[in-house]
């Protein structure tokens, strides 16, 4: 039986996290925080490997945590803009409450329905389309392999989701914290996930 494990891990900190402000597509580089998350991040999967593959998000917070990982690894990400975060068109670089403002029904982001699709963006049943075909495809090139993917809680969130068959409320209540990590593996029946947000490599303040 063929079995393909991805350890999907979200990036470090940033302003924009800091500050509860969309990020999406823009390129966004981590925090002091951030780096130092993905450093303690990096010392745990030094010691969890090895991986058959790894592979980025090219966005710059994802991409800059991969390249501290990778120095810890040994190893050089592959980049894919397949991992992106969703596109979030004119919500991008708003707060929080200002996207909750623009609503017509004053949803809270987590909870906008699938097909919720801002202004030059993309929907979140989209993303969970492109994400899902992405992990199909690493399952496909690295049969009974470890692949390592740093990217977003977007696509953590929406892949997990559809692993679980989620409804948008279930979606809401799924948590991807920075630097968390997330496992699901691939068997010939399909796709389980394993283990859900694991931040014990970041220690307590």
């Amino acid at each position: 039986m063929q079995v393909v494990e991805l350890i999907l891990l979200r990036h470090g900190e940033t302003d924009y996290n800091r500050q509860q402000r969309v990020q999406g597509w823009r390129d966004v580089p981590l925090t002091g925080i951030g780096r130092a998350q993905a450093r303690a991040v990096a010392v745990r999967l030094a010691e969890a490997g090895p991986f058959d593959h790894f592979v980025t998000s090219d966005l710059i917070r994802a991409a800059e945590t991969a390249r501290i990982i990778g120095e810890a690894v040994g190893m050089t990400p592959e980049v894919d803009s397949a991992w992106r975060e969703c596109n979030l068109g004119a919500w991008e670089g708003k707060t929080l409450e200002e996207v909750e403002a623009l609503s017509p029904t004053r949803q809270s982001l987590g909870r906008l329905g699938l097909d919720a699709c801002p202004h030059g963006g993309e929907s979140r049943r989209q993303l969970q389309v492109r994400v899902t075909a992405a992990a199909e495809a690493l399952a496909q090139r690295f049969p009974e392999g470890r692949v390592l993917v740093v990217t977003h809680g977007g696509p953590i969130r929406l892949l997990v989701g559809s692993v679980l068959g989620l409804d948008e409320s279930g979606l809401a209540a799924l948590v991807a914290d920075s630097v968390s990590i997330h496992r699901v593996e691939w068997t010939d029946p399909g796709w389980r996930v394993l283990g859900l947000n694991d931040t014990c490599h970041w220690p307590d303040d």
